[in-house]
């Protein structure tokens, strides 16, 4: 098998979930992001842990960094072209945004219906799953 950069994070990204995930709950209260901006460091994962309600990094070497708090039952992470993180808050119907290095939270949209999943597509729009409406946002 041809080992590309996203092969080469799975492997990693296993063995890190693993330490933390003694129950079945513990994995299931997290979102998980590999980052694949020019910044990022190799093999790094970002996490918004819905227990803590906190963003924060891990190495390889099982390394964690709380780079944000705060936030409200985050169920899904997306990253934009600038690096910037984006968390979606399950109970307060908002979508945070963790702004790269600073790692500042803003609010970057409200009114939401439980939003869960988040993703950009290529010109850099912002799609959001609301579990509460079975609807899409853009």
């Amino acid at each position: 098998m041809k080992k590309t950069a996203e092969s080469a994070c799975i492997a990693p990204q296993k063995t890190i979930l693993s330490r933390w995930s003694q129950t079945m709950v513990r994995a299931l209260a997290m979102a998980v992001f590999i980052s694949t901006t020019h910044h990022a460091k190799a093999q790094t994962i970002y996490v918004a842990d819905s227990l803590t309600n906190d963003f924060y990094s891990t190495t390889p070497n099982g390394t964690n960094t709380t780079l944000a708090t705060g936030l409200d039952y985050p169920t899904g992470i997306a990253e934009n072209s600038s690096g910037n993180f984006f968390v979606s808050n399950n109970s307060n119907n908002t979508i945070s945004k963790i702004t790269f290095g600073s790692w500042n939270v803003s609010t970057f949209a409200s009114g939401l219906s439980s939003p869960a999943d988040l993703a950009f597509d290529t010109s850099g729009n912002l799609f959001v799953r609301n579990e509460g409406n079975g609807t899409i946002s853009k």
